[in-house]
């Protein structure tokens, strides 16, 4: 995504064939002309929550946005964004991993 007078966004459609509790991550390559406030919109069962993780002087990695609940089946959208860039905002990946649940 570059940076412009107006925000461009990137999203990604998520659909999980299990539901479950998810760590989400991103990854990007290494930049430090990258923006510290790349403007993610995550979409679970919670509802959306916004976002705001640093890309500068980071990357080639996987980073750890937050925990999420997905039900199966259901079609959810990740969004990232330059709204409030100061840099190069980059949408390279996203993935998603199961947390196993706990026995009892």
């Amino acid at each position: 995504i570059k940076v412009s007078d107006e925000p461009s966004v990137f999203t990604w459609a998520v659909t999980l064939t299990v539901s479950g509790q998810y760590n989400l991550y991103t990854r990007w390559p290494y930049d430090c002309g990258a923006t510290t406030k790349a403007k993610y919109l995550i979409e679970s069962d919670a509802g959306v929550e916004e976002v705001l993780f640093k890309q500068n002087c980071r990357g080639s990695d996987w980073y750890l946005i937050g925990t999420f609940d997905y039900t199966q089946g259901t079609n959810y959208q990740i969004s990232i964004s330059d709204e409030f860039a100061d840099g190069r905002t980059y949408a390279d990946a996203i993935k998603l991993e199961r947390l196993e649940e706990q026995s009892q």
